[in-house]
């Protein structure tokens, strides 16, 4: 079977675990946790997009529909390992339950506490930046919000202290989803604000002035 054949049974059998008009945002997650992926194999990791990853992603919150939020990482994981048992290895389908059973951000503490760690893999550190930490209409808006405010505010500081003051500020106003900023949202962001800070400075005011107005 080949990779795009187990990652199409994947799509079909997860998306039975969700609501059908798509509120629950499935096709969204997915694409979060790619760009989590693709950020992490352009900083020289060895992460790349693999069927087992899509299943994590997929069936991350699969038992939300039928029974709500509470334990919901660990009745997923349960999903997970009976509707992929004949896609992947026992260590493969092992180490998807870890993933989805660390992916909740709120509970990080509590696992450092147990484990000595917050993710007990990679997986599920993609999996939970990409279920909390990449909303482009609640937590990036406003963290985008807010460093707009800090550049117009603070013309004098560099690039990374505006940064630092918006984190600061977020913290404080508690904009950010009560559980604190994940590590990789914080790196990507970092990230995109300096590329977009480059190519802003190597602009005439010409061509700032048609940005701002588009």
């Amino acid at each position: 079977m080949t990779d795009q054949e187990k990652i199409n049974i994947i799509m079909k059998r997860a998306s039975i675990h969700y609501p059908k008009d798509g509120s629950h945002g499935f096709d969204y997650h997915i694409k979060e946790a790619l760009e989590v992926t693709r950020y992490l194999s352009k900083k020289g990791g060895n992460f790349i997009v693999t069927p087992l990853l899509l299943a994590v992603v997929a069936y991350h919150d699969a038992s939300l529909l039928q029974n709500g939020k509470l334990n919901h990482e660990l009745l997923s994981s349960m999903i997970f390992q009976y509707d992929m048992r004949d896609l992947f290895s026992k260590e493969e389908i092992e180490e998807g339950m870890i993933a989805i059973q660390d992916h909740r951000f709120s509970k990080r503490k509590e696992r450092l506490e147990k484990y000595g760690t917050y993710w007990r893999n990679r997986f599920g550190e993609i999996v939970s930046s990409a279920d909390c930490g990449f909303p482009k209409t609640t937590l990036r808006a406003a963290t985008e919000r807010s460093f707009a405010y800090h550049c117009e505010a603070f013309p004098h500081l560099t690039v990374d202290e505006k940064i630092q003051k918006t984190f600061d500020f977020m913290k404080r106003r508690n904009l950010n989803m009560k559980f604190g900023l994940p590590p990789l949202y914080l790196l990507i962001f970092r990230e995109e604000v300096n590329v977009s800070m480059q190519i802003i400075d190597s602009m005439t005011l010409n061509e700032l002035q048609a940005l701002y107005a588009s």
